[in-house]
């Protein structure tokens, strides 16, 4: 399997209004291991391939399985672990850093209990705007695509494509 990795992090990241951070694609093998995360901006994980189990806010929480085309959305500084210890195969998953995800609808379906949203995306609407985004932001750079106004709206096409195509019954919440 080919390996790669399309990224791009933008230095200035204003609050308000949803703007991007980092847009990032990976694919390649799995690192079998319990990884721990927690990122002070909003987080949308997407698998694109199946990416071993997640738990969200304690290590007394139970472990949840991230099949394919699912997508996990994380308020900032949400805690969560992956564990790809059983995973075999290729690695491909991506994920977008924005602010603002509080004045967006996506606040709606993070759940109090659980504290993230998870979506089912069977037909890969979320996973092509990530790709996108990342391979824009690594193919522009900082002022790619006429830098702050392009990341504002890409932000702002996330979260409305994210709601609209939940709405169409495209993209599930899921339990």
């Amino acid at each position: 399997m080919d390996r790669f990795a399309n990224e791009f992090m933008w230095s200035e990241r204003s609050g308000g209004i949803p703007a991007l951070g980092s847009a990032s694609e990976y694919c390649g093998e799995h690192v079998n291991h319990i990884g721990r995360y927690r990122c002070g901006l909003w987080v949308l994980d997407y698998a694109f391939a199946p990416h071993g189990s997640v738990r969200v806010g304690s290590t007394r929480r139970p472990w949840c399985v991230r099949p394919a085309r699912t997508a996990h959305l994380y308020p900032p500084d949400t805690r969560y672990w992956e564990d790809t210890r059983e995973e075999r195969g290729p690695l491909h998953n991506g994920y977008l850093l924005f602010t603002g995800g509080e004045h967006t609808a996506l606040t709606d379906r993070v759940d109090s209990a659980s504290k993230y949203a998870r979506f089912l995306d069977p037909e890969g609407v979320l996973g092509r705007l990530i790709e996108a985004a990342a391979r824009s932001g690594a193919d522009s750079g900082a002022g790619g695509d006429s830098g702050k106004r392009s990341r504002r709206c890409a932000a702002h096409c996330i979260c409305w494509s994210t709601r609209s195509a939940w709405m169409r019954g495209s993209i599930a919440s899921a339990p």
